[in-house]
């Protein structure tokens, strides 16, 4: 399974941002690949100056099967759209991976966002900057800190490549011996 952030795309002549999911379909005839599009809905003054248009149909949620304790269900918003509360509540107990694509120099802010909505969404937050400016994070609202950051790239003008192994049940586990998760927030249903 691949997402990928695709900038400036030619969408019935509007040109703007989406991220592209590729997800294998195993089929008798072979692998087949399923491609799935999701706009960006909120557009920042620069790219409403360069005419980037908002184009935000819908919002895929993701559903991976084969694990034992899954499915587990995995979304994304595009850099800016991440930052609209509402979305964030909206997904709230709906997925188990928020995953925020961005083309941002602001790396700080979304570092923060990150650590703030891994606990109010209860789930794993990654967010992935491009090269450019740094700032790739995967957070989860696990008890102890050290358990909290799950990977952490900062610095500009690299590229740089995470392999983490997620606890994708972790927040919706009931028993087991685990690493140790904090309450969840208010209002929250597991």
């Amino acid at each position: 399974m691949i997402l990928a952030g695709l900038v400036f795309v030619n969408n019935d002549g509007k040109l703007v941002n989406i991220a592209r999911w590729f997800l294998p379909d195993y089929r008798a005839t072979g692998r087949q690949w399923m491609i799935r599009d999701q706009g960006k809905g909120n557009m920042t003054t620069n790219e409403i100056m360069l005419g980037i248009e908002s184009f935000r149909p819908c919002q895929h949620i993701i559903e991976v099967a084969g694990d034992s304790e899954g499915p587990h269900k995995l979304t994304c918003a595009i850099c800016y759209d991440s930052t609209d509360l509402k979305l964030a509540s909206d997904l709230k107990g709906k997925t188990d991976l928020f995953l925020i694509i961005a083309h941002n120099r602001d790396v700080k802010t979304f570092d923060t966002m990150a650590t703030a909505l891994h606990y109010h969404m209860y789930q794993h937050v990654a967010v992935v900057n491009k090269g450019e400016y740094g700032g790739t994070t995967i957070q989860a609202p696990y008890k102890e800190h050290h358990d909290r950051l799950i990977s952490h790239v900062h610095g500009s003008d690299q590229i740089s490549i995470s392999v983490s192994d997620l606890d994708l049940a972790a927040f919706k586990r009931k028993i087991g011996k685990y690493k140790e998760v904090k309450s969840p927030p208010a209002n929250t249903s597991i």
